[in-house]
């Protein structure tokens, strides 16, 4: 297992010194999975993940395996609480 070293990052600082195109394109990101880079700043690429699902990888098919969990808040929607308790 590669790791990886942390940093730290002003985020205040950080954003005061992104142009508007570097915001824009920190929104959008570069696929469904990860954010866009900000190299002169210091900004790496990050993965997120969808939550409810899992975190799952980056493929939609055949991907590596993954224990999905429900979402504890829509657990308690069903009312019943046998289910809730697993």
């Amino acid at each position: 297992m590669t790791r990886r070293k942390m940093f730290h990052l002003d985020v205040e600082d950080t954003i005061s010194k992104l142009n508007i195109d570097e915001k824009v394109a920190l929104l959008c990101g570069i696929d469904f999975w990860h954010t866009k880079a900000v190299p002169r700043l210091g900004v790496p690429s990050v993965r997120m993940s969808d939550g409810p699902n899992g975190v799952r990888g980056t493929k939609f098919f055949n991907g590596v395996p993954a224990a999905c969990f429900p979402c504890g808040k829509y657990s308690t929607f069903t009312g019943h609480v046998p289910a809730i308790r697993v």
